[in-house]
C-alpha cells in the first residue's frame, strides 16, 4: 500500500507539492498528475483519478528541474499517513 500525496508532501529535493484538487484529505488537497513540487510530478498509477487526472503517490517521480538533488527527485513523504492505495 502506498500513501496518497497531498498538498505539502515533501520531495527528495526539498520542494513541497503544491496541490489544488477539489478532493481533500485531512484538510489537504490531494495531488494529481502534473501538479508541481519544483517540477511537474508524474503519477505512477492510473486506477484512481480525480477529474480525469491520476492521483499522486509517495514515490512518484518529479521532472528534472535543476542540478542534483533536483535532477531525479521523487515525492519522499506526505502529511497523509492514513489513506493509501493498493
Amino acid at each position: 500500500m502506498t500513501d496518497i500525496a497531498v498538498n505539502g508532501a515533501v520531495a527528495s529535493c526539498g520542494h513541497t507539492l503544491s496541490a489544488a484538487a477539489n478532493v481533500v484529505i485531512g484538510g489537504n488537497p490531494v495531488g494529481v498528475d502534473s501538479e508541481k513540487a519544483g517540477g511537474p510530478v508524474s503519477a505512477s498509477q492510473s486506477t484512481v483519478t480525480i477529474g480525469g487526472k491520476a492521483v499522486l503517490l509517495k514515490g512518484d517521480s518529479i521532472a528534472s528541474h535543476g542540478d542534483p538533488p533536483h535532477a531525479a527527485a521523487k515525492i519522499s513523504s506526505t502529511p497523509n499517513s492514513t489513506v493509501t492505495i493498493g
